[in-house]
This record gives structure tokens, sequence and C-alpha cells, in this order.
């Protein structure tokens, strides 16, 4: 029997190319992401990630080690004193490894590090080099090592201010230095890149003499972003190397078209006009319309009606960020079928910045009658209450209706006309203040006309009739979120008696009035997701952690008049279920003051040794922001509490989703 086991395993096992084409593309680095300038990136370093590593595919098992393990060392990327640290003590252990290295891009000087890495590395073909040294760091492994080796294709990369000015600190210029003198023996540079200094500042004048006798240089690449490039005399000279191919002037971005402007020395320099090319990064692929479409007219409508219909589909970000941009018509630009297939699809989800955009819409909608079931959904920003009304005739397949702060509060007449129109296919209605009703006690019946509703944004003082023979029972059946930024309290009592037998999510603010007892006891069992006040939570009479037993995220609203206590989180009973904990500042509430970032130091410090969350793993904070560079990454208070919640298994995360991991320690040698 165990011979069978091992020869079935055996049987089994792949061969390592197969391996290797497995795990090539978790493990490759592209080149685009190799050589992007770190200092004209606005997202910053591509190499910044908050994701597991890379090198974790190593552990799965010793086939994956032994094959993996030249794919990962192939391409190093450096963005730390403490990497370059490990990398060079990887490299003493194993010297083996050095030979692995083909492309190595260094953000920093790292110290003396750098020295054993270029050391063990003879191999480097391609090496990127940040001029942007901290005075902190210091780049003397680099000054000292860089001559050992002789690459093909060297990238530099200069900070620019605001102005376009090229900054290099006094440890930038010690590797200026350094570099200048390479480049004069590097028998193998063919290519050298480095964004292009329209203000001829003395370093890059400096490396540009020195590229003149440069052994083997064939391309210089320029890199240059904004939409007119300036060449400056200073560069003339370069062209005077007999081994320069090409000069190349290259941009990041081919959203715009560029202008090239020479300067007059160059301008008429015949040396000049047999290497000057210009490149955007990204050219367009040929394509090859397919035949089949053209011949069967149903097919292709199909198919580009759906491509359509995924191009003009809302965004998320709209119910955050407010409108759509111009550049939804561009699609229906492109040709006559664009334009007739798209036409459907842009009336989809539109967005009303004012009135008279509203005015566009329904002169549209009243001229063409077939585009009104196309209506979905509607984002509102400075749209009147009176005009608001004329819509929902013109929109009998309206879902969704989202407003911003900006929007005017709509009157009740409005509400009440927008619930008999299109209340019964309205499925989200979040973000619309609404006006007090006029009338002492409002009839609870005008609920029974959302029957589909999921998501409702409640904003209004409005006085209801709580009688319970006046309260439509099985009104709003489709409920899952409820939102409450503003209500009587007979608005929660009219909630207590309905049915509302889908509702498991419910989110109140720090000015909600403190009221709720019946609503929480009737209805508190389906909760998986609670967002209140600190007052409420420790409200007795509310009892949260009786009445909603399943909760599994609890979240704290907070604004400048309320902000978070560090005793906040602390109860007599226990919340079993609660796995995550939010933090929920309001709009209004700008930063974290001093006292404020005292108490969540002194929660942070509580939270682990609280037995009323037992299954408590996440914090989340909306203004968490994890910092991408050493500097930051010192300076962050939200690092320093996400490691010390690390250290008790909890994760403190953003409003992306994403926890900090902890970074490789620069450890300092005992002398």
């Amino acid at each position: 029997m165990s011979t069978s086991s091992s020869t079935m395993s055996s049987n089994n096992s792949l061969p390592d190319e197969i391996i290797s084409e497995i795990l090539a593309p978790a493990l490759r680095v592209p080149d685009a992401a190799f050589a992007t300038m770190y200092s004209a990136d606005p997202n910053g370093s591509p190499f910044m990630r908050f994701s597991e590593s890379s090198s974790a595919y190593l552990v799965v098992c010793k086939a994956w080690l032994r094959v993996g393990t030249p794919l990962l060392y192939s391409v190093i990327p450096l963005r730390s004193r403490a990497q370059a640290q490990a990398l060079a003590n990887a490299l003493t252990a194993n010297p083996e490894l050095g030979q692995f290295i083909k492309k190595l891009r260094v953000e920093g000087g790292f110290g003396m590090s750098m020295f054993k890495v270029l050391q063990a590395a003879p191999k480097i073909t391609d090496i990127y080099l940040s001029f942007d040294i901290p005075m902190s760091d210091n780049p003397s492994g680099l000054c000292r090592g860089l001559h050992l080796l002789n690459p093909v294709r060297v990238i530099v990369d200069v900070h620019k201010n605001d102005w376009g000015f090229c900054s290099v600190s006094a440890g930038g210029h010690r590797l200026f230095d350094t570099l200048k003198k390479c480049v004069l023996t590097w028998n193998q540079m063919t290519t050298f890149e480095t964004p292009l200094d329209r203000h001829s500042s003395l370093s890059c004048r400096d490396i540009i003499e020195a590229l003149v006798s440069a052994p083997a240089l064939e391309t210089l690449v320029l890199w240059e972003d904004s939409s007119t490039v300036y060449v400056p005399q200073y560069l003339r000279s370069v062209a005077q190397n007999p081994r320069l191919q090409r000069i190349q002037f290259r941009s990041h971005s081919s959203s715009s078209p560029k202008r090239i402007i020479l300067d007059p020395f160059i301008r008429w320099d015949d040396r000049w006009k047999q290497v000057f090319s210009f490149e955007m990064q990204s050219s367009p692929t040929s394509f090859a319309y397919p035949p089949q479409l053209t011949a069967t007219p149903t097919l292709e409508d199909a198919i580009w009606g759906r491509v359509l219909d995924f191009t003009f589909s809302a965004p998320p970000q709209w119910k955050v960020r407010g409108m759509p941009t111009p550049s939804r018509l561009s699609p229906l630009l492109v040709c006559k079928m664009f334009a007739r297939l798209g036409q459907a699809h842009l009336f989809t989800h539109i967005g009303l910045l004012h009135q008279s955009s509203l005015r566009l819409l329904l002169s549209r909608l009243r001229r063409d009658p077939s585009l009104r079931p196309y209506v979905r959904s509607l984002h509102l920003e400075d749209i009147g209450d009176v005009i608001a009304r004329s819509i929902a005739k013109y929109t009998p397949a309206l879902r969704e209706v989202y407003a911003n702060e900006r929007c005017p509060a709509f009157g009740w007449d409005t509400f009440s006309e927008l619930s008999e129109s299109v209340g019964t296919s309205l499925q989200s209605f979040c973000g619309v203040t609404i006006k007090e009703s006029p009338h002492s006690c409002t009839s609870s019946q005008i609920f029974a006309r959302f029957p589909k509703i999921q998501e409702f944004h409640w904003d209004s003082s409005t006085v209801f009739d709580v009688a319970p023979t006046s309260i439509p029972t099985g009104g709003l059946g489709s409920l899952v979120t409820l939102a409450i930024a503003e209500c009587h309290s007979s608005f929660l009592a009219v909630l207590a008696l309905m049915d509302l037998p889908v509702l498991q999510n419910v989110v109140f603010t720090c000015d909600t009035a403190d009221d709720g007892v019946q609503f929480f006891q009737n209805h508190g069992k389906k909760l998986k997701e609670l967002t209140l006040s600190e007052f409420q939570l420790h409200d007795s009479a509310l009892a949260i952690a009786q009445n909603c037993p399943s909760l599994t995220k609890l979240g704290i609203a907070c604004d400048d008049e309320h902000p978070i206590s560090a005793s906040c989180l602390t109860f007599p009973e226990a919340y079993a279920f609660v796995k995550r904990i939010s933090f929920v500042p309001s709009s209004s509430y700008t930063r974290l003051k001093r006292p404020h970032q005292t108490s969540l130091t002194k929660l942070f410090e509580a939270l682990p040794s609280s037995a009323s969350f037992p299954a408590l793993h996440e914090i989340e904070h909306s203004w968490c922001e994890w910092p991408t560079t050493d500097a930051e990454i010192l300076k962050s208070r939200w690092v320093k509490w996400a490691e010390s919640l690390l250290e008790r298994n909890l994760y403190l995360i953003g409003p992306a989703g994403i926890h900090w991991r902890p970074r490789l320690k620069y450890v300092k040698k005992s002398r």
C-alpha cells in the first residue's frame, strides 16, 4: 500500500517548467512597474503594497521553493533600509542567490548594506537609482559598490518640486558624483533613462556631460509628463556621443497630445535631427474587426450593447463622490452604431448638478418617451424642491435616488408625490432631507408605498400617528439597511410595530433622538450590523447587548461634539459575535484633536483586555491612512496603534478594508 502511494505521488509531481509557468505571473515584476519613475507617479511607488508578500508562495512546498526562488530574486525592489539589510544578510548567508538578481531597484540610499548587495550580485543588467534621498539616509554603500556593476540599462529618478525644478539632497549629490564616474567605465550600458530637467540644474547637466563620453550608450530616454515638452540647450552636447543612436522623449500619460519646443541652438543641429524621436509609453495595438460581426448585425448589436452596458454602469463611488464626469459621453462619439446603442445606457444612471441639467433631462424625456424606462438612478446635487416633483412622472422604472449635502431639502408634498409615482419600483432612497410635514400628526401609510425598497435613509422630524390600527405592518417589507440622521420618536415607534422581516443593518448618527426601546426589543434580534452613538450604546433602557445578540459589526458614530471616549467600549455585558468595531466620524468632524488621540490610545490599549468582545478581530476607522515611506511610518500614529493591536491579534483597518502589515525593522549593529 505504501509503495502504491509513493508511486502515485511521484507520478503526480509536475515538471519544473510547468511549475515555473504557474508561479511566473505571481512572482515576476513587470518591467513597466520596475521602471516607473517614483517621483512622477501620483500614487507613489508601485511597490508600496499592503497585501501578502509574494515570497509566501515559496513556503507552499519544496518544489515551489526550488523553482520560485530564481523568479523571486530576478527583480528586487528595495524601499527601505531594513529591506536592504535583510537582502544583504540573505546574500551573505547564501551567496548563490546573488546570481539570480538581474534587475535591482533602489528607492533610497540604505547605508552600507547596499555595498554587500552590489558585491554579491555581479549579474545585474538593469538598475534603478532614486536621488530622492532624505537627510536621515546614507548612500555610502551605493557610492562604494556602484563601480562593481556593469549594467545594460540605468534608470535615474530625480525628484521634482511643484515648480518643475529637480531637487537633490546632499546624499543625492554624493551619489550623482559616483554615477558620473561610473558611466565613463560601464562598457555595457546601452540605455540611460532619467526625467527631463527643463531648468538645467547643475547635477543633471553634469550627468549629461558624462554621458557624452559613455563608451556604449545607444539610447537616451527622457521622461516628461507635461503637455508641453521644452528641450533645453544643455542637452545639445549629448548628441556628440558617436555611439548614440536615438534620444527619446517618453510620457507616462497618453491622454493628451504633446508639443515639443526645441531650444534654437538644438533646432538647427543636424546631429540632433538624426537621433531625436518622441514616443508615448503605451502605443495603440493593432485591431482587426471580426468579419463575423459585420455579417450578423443582430449579434453585433448584442455584443456591443453588452460592452456599452458595462461602460455606462454606475460605479459605487457615485454614492460618495457625487456626480458622473462629462467623459461618459465619449463612447457615443466613436461611431453612429455606438451612438445608437449607447443612448439607452447613457440615461440609465444620471447625475443632475443643477436646475438647468434637470430641465434639459425633462425636455429630452418629453421628446423621446422610449428613453423613460431606461432611467434607473438619479444622483442629485442642487435640485430645487418644486421642479424635482416633475421628474417622477417621466421615470416609471426609477430604482435609486441619491443626494449629497448640497441638495436642498424636499418638501413633504414632494416626498409624497415621489412615493406615489415611483415608490413601487424604488430600491434605494439615500441622502435626501425631508421637511417636516405640515400636519400635526401624519399617517404612516406612506411607507406602504415602498414594497421593494432595500436601502432607506430617513432625515426628517415629521410626527407620525402611532395608533396601531393606522400603521402598515407589512410596509417596507424588503428593507435591509435603514439609516436615520434625524427623526421624531414617533418614527421609531411606527417602525417598531412593522414586521421588517429582512432588516439587517441600522445606522444612527450622533444627533439621533435617545429613544427606540420598543424598536430594539422587536427588531434587535434580526440585526447583524448596528451603528449608533456612544450615548445610545450605554443607554441601559435600550439594552443593546441583550436586544441585539446576533451583531457581527458594531459601529460608533462620533463628531466634534461627541468624540470617542476611552471607556466607550467598556460594558458589563458581552457582545459574543462582534468581529468588527467601526468608528464612523460625521462629515463635519474633520480631524483628530490631541485629546481625542489620547482617548483613542487608551481605548486601543484597553480593548484586548476587555471581556465584552471575545470574538473581536478588526477595528475600523474611516480616517485611517497608511504611510508609504520610512519617514512617514516613523511619525504615523495609525502605525503605532496598528502594531500595538497586532501584538494582541487585532487588526486596525481603513475605509478600503486594508489592514497594516508590519514592515521589516532595521537592526543597528553594536560596535
